[in-house]
């Protein structure tokens, strides 16, 4: 038994390649050798990064004021700028006339409501305070499958939780929770009261935005999802410059799964190997789709570097590249794979 205790020891702290000092890892060279210290130094790694990056998540508490004021819901968020700007979800402050925000030094303040934007489950709130611990939403590391995460927040109402995971899969969607879907999956544990707070990885970068656990009563228990930060920075961003989000309009309509599946075997006949399964049934006349030279029968693969597979993609993508820019749409047609470049304009 204790050699099989030191293989799993030793396995364990296998899945860190570094240690913390200052919240940044240190070279994988100073780790000692001795299994069950291994063991130790990630312990020690998980209690630096949930001190460090800790303090910037909160506790939301919402209140309605319509008649007698009453307590609605409760929810997490962090900090993720020094001037006092929080995220968290759009279906924590839903139908909230007052926010209130408490943190874990136990400071409660109230907070206002920037804005709010159903179609990806994101709000964006500010408090007024100075020299507040603030966690940045990382648009450039990304979640990678396989690597350990911790997710933190105010699950079930107990306060300042962390339980740790891994990232289970990206890309998620079609799961009905927002108009717009590409959830990093998780085993970390998500509970109610969850929704809003972070998913960090082991660098203390936060990768995404926790918005919903699966339901025992689906026979997905223990699974967990989270908004990408590069989809939360984008919110935050316009919130802040716009007041609301801005998002691309192609201008094109797509087959019906079933009529696409039609139109796809004509094209696999045609040496289309491809996974797009997004076919253009009509192309708008005046819209960035026709200017660019998108016609009917068109499969579209990828827009501004991300790929597409079925029609959530397809919308997510199409949201995600900003008006007004040129940017690259790649397509099959007639047996070729052609690049069209596409400004897109402003959705109304």
């Amino acid at each position: 038994m204790k050699n099989d205790r030191s293989f799993h020891l030793v396995a364990l702290a296998g899945l860190l390649t570094a240690g913390f000092s200052a919240g940044r890892l240190v070279p994988a060279a100073t780790h000692p050798s001795d299994p069950l210290e291994l063991a130790r130094e990630l312990s020690r790694a998980y209690h630096s990064l949930a001190e460090g990056v800790g303090p910037a998540v909160v506790q939301i508490k919402t209140y309605s004021t319509s008649g007698r004021r009453r307590a609605l819901q409760e929810g997490s968020g962090v900090v993720v700028r020094d001037d006092g700007v929080l995220v968290t979800n759009s279906h924590v402050v839903k139908g909230a006339d007052e926010l209130e925000v408490i943190f874990t030094d136990g400071r409660r303040l109230e907070a206002q409501l920037l804005g709010s934007d159903p179609d990806t489950d994101l709000a964006v709130l500010r408090v007024e305070a100075e020299g507040l611990v603030h966690a940045p939403l990382d648009t450039t590391a990304g979640a990678k499958v396989g690597e350990i995460v911790l997710a933190m927040g105010n699950p079930l109402g107990l306060g300042h939780t962390v339980t740790a995971g891994i990232v289970s899969g990206l890309g998620r969607n079609d799961l009905n929770i927002a108009f717009y879907e590409d959830f990093i999956q998780t085993d970390a544990a998500v509970n109610p009261g969850n929704s809003g707070g972070p998913l960090i990885n082991l660098e203390g970068q936060v990768i995404g935005i926790n918005t919903a656990m699966g339901l025992a009563s689906n026979g997905d228990d223990g699974i967990a999802f989270a908004i990408p930060s590069y989809m939360a920075a984008r919110v935050v961003e316009d919130m802040l410059r716009f007041g609301h989000v801005r998002r691309g309009f192609l201008g094109i309509s797509n087959y019906t799964p079933w009529a696409s599946a039609r139109m796809l075997e004509i094209a696999r006949s045609r040496g289309y190997r491809g996974q797009s399964a997004v076919v253009v049934s009509q192309v708008e006349p005046n819209t960035p789709a026709a200017a660019a030279g998108i016609r009917d029968d068109d499969i579209i693969l990828e827009i501004h570097g991300m790929r597409i597979t079925d029609q959530k993609s397809l919308r997510t993508a199409i949201a995600d590249t900003p008006p007004g820019e040129p940017t690259e749409v790649r397509i099959w047609r007639a047996g070729k794979e052609l690049r069209l470049s596409v400004t897109m304009q402003l959705r109304k």
